[in-house]
């Protein structure tokens, strides 16, 4: 898998993403398949999965914010 062209924001970063990782998508769809399963079904439950997956980052994230804020309140503090 390629790494990203540049190490912050850039123009088309989000299609570069899903370029370095199609083959590894198509590839778990490929066995999912042999498995038994439709490409339909496989497509859709790897869709519900990003989202799951996403929401799930976005709620830690949320959580660990103030958890963050505290331990940095505490570390540079001024005694």
């Amino acid at each position: 898998m390629h790494a990203p062209k540049n190490l912050g924001p850039y123009d088309d970063r989000d299609n570069d993403c899903a370029d370095a990782i199609e083959i590894a998508a198509l590839e778990l769809a490929d066995q999912a398949e042999a498995a038994g399963w439709s490409r339909y079904e496989i497509w859709s439950a790897l869709s519900a999965l990003a989202v799951r997956i996403l929401q799930a980052d976005v709620e830690t994230q949320a959580a660990d914010e103030p958890i963050e804020a505290a331990i940095r309140k505490r570390v540079f503090r001024d005694d």
